[in-house]
């Protein structure tokens, strides 16, 4: 399953990149549980956790490799915010697995 591979990539970038305090681990428990709630509801709430956890091990030079003029290009003809997190969710994964 998707949401698996996500998870196993982020422990396993997440445990060799950065170290969480107690404090911040709890915090994203605390957003991780509020997604699965939301995402009883409405499915897209899974990709904004999945998004959510992807970014705790990406830097701002990640960031800015990931959304390039082709990224923004891209972006801003997608009218739907939901595809619009779709996609930086898509180019989020291609970054990791390169």
């Amino acid at each position: 399953m998707r949401l698996k591979r996500y998870a196993d990539e982020l422990k396993k970038r997440t445990n060799n990149t950065m170290r969480l305090t107690w404090q911040q681990q709890h915090e994203v428990d605390r957003v991780n549980a509020r997604f699965d709630r939301q995402a009883k509801n409405q499915k897209i709430f899974e990709v904004h956790k999945q998004l959510f956890n992807l970014s705790l091990s990406l830097s701002i030079t990640d960031w800015m490799q990931i959304r390039s003029g082709d990224f923004w290009a891209i972006h801003d003809k997608i009218t739907d915010p939901n595809e619009r997190l779709i996609f930086t969710l898509t180019r989020v994964t291609e970054y990791l697995n390169k």
